[in-house]
């Protein structure tokens, strides 16, 4: 997290993309790193992490979303009927006259089942 307000009330995140706007928004980590270091000497960086900090600051400035989006992708669903199924549903409702009437029908005949 780059949120953490220093002693001078700047905080790291801040200090970044002041840099960015200055130098640049395509310049190189280690340039960004070294402008924020030599304008805001108490600002600590982490090497391991600096990379990441800076990128998460240029797409803030792009106006991009700092978040991966999750795509969703349409399932097939398990309970897809066949199409004689469907015609043979759609005979037996018109037989009955009414889909729910059909269901309660259904719902019967399932409880008189012995399994």
């Amino acid at each position: 997290m780059v949120k953490k307000k220093s002693a001078s009330g700047i905080s790291k995140a801040e200090a970044i993309r002041e840099s960015l706007r200055a130098i640049g928004i395509s310049a190189p980590t280690k340039e960004v790193v070294a402008n924020v270091k030599k304008n805001h000497s108490h600002i600590k960086f982490n090497p391991k992490t600096a990379s990441v900090d800076v990128s998460i600051q240029r797409r803030k400035l792009r106006g991009g979303s700092i978040k991966a989006h999750a795509v969703k992708r349409v399932r097939p669903s398990s309970d897809a009927f066949d199409v004689h199924q469907l015609k043979a549903a759609q005979q037996f409702v018109a037989q009955i006259g009414d889909a729910e009437a059909a269901i309660n029908a259904i719902r019967q005949l399932q409880a008189l089942q012995i399994h």
